[in-house]
């Protein structure tokens, strides 16, 4: 997938820590819990594909929102950073070098990807969730 900016990254470029403790830069008082964020990630990775095999592209762009947003949020509290509102999570995203993941959600928000972008998006998603690394 190639970004607004005609930049291309692999997914492995874009990964997380394997640590699911509060990161300091997020106050444990209120900080998310990526485990449990990761979780449903997972969850929602999994019904976004059943629904995108069952053949309804409208309801499949939902929950692809859905479960990319999720994916999205996972990666930032992983990372130390406090995930902000789903128009914001994008910019978030290029500061941690995720482009593919980043330009993805931005077509879900704002646009109607097609059937093969959906399971472009989901496959990259995948294929986040499968390389957990330190970011470098």
């Amino acid at each position: 997938m190639t970004t607004s900016s005609g930049r291309s990254a692999s997914a492995a470029s874009c990964t997380t820590t394997a640590s699911f403790g509060a990161p300091a830069a997020i106050s444990t008082r209120v900080a998310p819990s990526a485990e449990r964020k990761l979780g449903q990630a997972r969850r929602g990775l999994s019904l976004a594909r059943l629904v995108l095999e069952g053949g309804d592209v409208e309801a499949a762009r939902e929950q692809c929102r859905a479960a990319l947003t999720t994916i999205a949020r996972w990666l930032l509290i992983a990372n130390g950073e406090f995930p902000l509102s789903r128009n914001e999570l994008s910019d978030q995203l290029l500061t941690l070098g995720c482009f593919d993941l980043a330009a993805a959600l931005q077509r879900l928000i704002h646009y109607e990807p097609s059937r093969e972008e959906l399971h472009t998006g989901l496959e990259l998603a995948e294929k986040l969730m499968g390389t957990p690394q330190e970011l470098s």
